[in-house]
């Protein structure tokens, strides 16, 4: 499936060498919103600097934020997650009929036992069978289903400068919707966020229409270059 590839590929993103950012992260009022990035092109900036866009040759859409929390990190992107899974509510092909579902289930029902594994570790949960799968490894979780995938992936980190602290005063966050049906030919919509848990976040909102990760990437060293972490 290659949306669900494409969703492990895009957790395993690499880091950034900083450069000329405020000292500390939370002072942040403007975004850096270099020209290009990788395979990016800037196409635009707000006045205020505090939103820029970018898109790639095969029309892939990225719009940087600089995004303030009034409570929880977590309460503060939800506004964007509904905002991405309205972009896929309605699924580009019809629901199949209740009968046909009924049959591919009696279909099943001999070898339901052969296709399934499960996996209890500390750290690593996994509970696949046939072509879904629930998979938690550490704060990362994935729940797979034919055709496609929603990872989502939270945790605490350091900020930039503070890697000897015992306190982690920053947050990271990855949450990616991959489908092999999304509309407007589309095969992932999703953010990356990140920067010091009392705000600001820097939140790059993704609508992929490729299935290469390096636009992943180079999305994981724009968030990088602003948030502090």
């Amino acid at each position: 499936m290659k949306s669900l590839h494409l969703v492990f590929l895009a957790t395993a993103v690499g880091s950034l060498a900083g450069c000329a950012r405020p000292a500390d992260p939370t002072l942040r009022t403007a975004l850096d919103c270099p020209a290009r990035q990788g395979e990016l092109s800037r196409t635009g900036v707000a006045p205020d600097r505090r939103g820029c866009t970018y898109s790639s040759a095969g029309g892939d859409e990225i719009s940087l934020r600089l995004l303030p929390v009034a409570g929880s990190p977590g309460a503060a992107l939800q506004p964007i997650e509904r905002e991405l899974q309205g972009l896929v509510a309605a699924p580009a092909t019809p629901a199949t009929p209740a009968k046909d579902e009924a049959a591919r289930e009696s279909d099943h029902d001999g070898d339901e036992t052969s296709d399934r594994a499960k996996v209890s570790l500390p750290g690593i949960h996994i509970d696949a069978q046939g072509d879904k799968a629930d998979v938690r490894i550490g704060s990362l979780h994935v729940d797979a289903a034919s055709g496609g995938a929603v990872v989502r992936e939270t945790h605490d980190v350091r900020l930039r400068g503070q890697a000897l602290s015992m306190e982690r005063r920053g947050y990271r966050a990855l949450y990616i919707i991959a489908r092999d049906d999304l509309p407007g030919g589309l095969s992932s919509v999703g953010y990356e966020a990140g920067g010091p848990r009392q705000g600001p976040l820097t939140v790059a909102v993704v609508r992929m229409k490729g299935h290469g990760h390096d636009i992943y990437r180079d999305v994981h060293r724009l968030v990088r270059l602003n948030a502090g972490i």
